[in-house]
């Protein structure tokens, strides 16, 4: 046999391989996304993340506030003549650090709130994972793909697990 028959039966072989593979495999798939937005957990934890970032918020707000009024004061004191050179220098300084700190406190606020929102939805996560994974193993589920990241171009209806881990999360 030459090389072209070989390398063809070759490739015939593999592809009634994985075909025959494929055929034995149950895909199913699950929008993620509108999974997370039926937990109530999710919709709780959106709730204290929102009440955090305000709080955040406010603090800043204030730390601003105060900057402004100190400028605006120290401004009133250079237009009317009434600091002297000395005295304007330290509280340019001081509201220099100010500023510095207020940049800091936007930089860790940012931080804490990415903190926040891997604390709260870890666990919400945790719990639709393993919800997806039951429900795929107790249907016999081989793939379960995730609509929700665009990649599913077409599925029956029948193979949306949506309802049955809906179901076993009890909402």
């Amino acid at each position: 046999m030459n090389l072209l028959k070989r390398i063809g039966l070759l490739l015939t072989v593999f592809t009634l391989c994985a075909a025959t593979t494929m055929s034995a495999q149950k895909l199913g798939y699950i929008n993620s996304l509108e999974l997370l937005a039926a937990m109530p957990s999710a919709k709780s934890a959106d709730s204290s993340l929102e009440a955090y970032q305000k709080q955040l918020l406010s603090e800043g707000e204030a730390k601003m506030k105060k900057f402004e009024a100190d400028a605006a004061a120290l401004y009133k004191k250079i237009e009317a003549g009434t600091i002297t050179p000395a005295d304007r220098a330290a509280q340019e300084q001081k509201l220099e650090g100010d500023r510095q700190a207020i940049i800091k406190f936007e930089q860790e606020a940012q931080q804490k709130m990415l903190k926040k929102r891997e604390t709260l939805y870890q666990p919400v996560f945790n719990k639709a994972n393993t919800a997806i994974q039951d429900v795929a193993k107790a249907n016999g589920y081989t793939i379960i793909f995730d609509s929700s990241l665009g990649f599913l171009l077409h599925a029956e209806e029948s193979d949306n697990i949506f309802s049955l881990v809906k179901s076993k999360l009890g909402i």
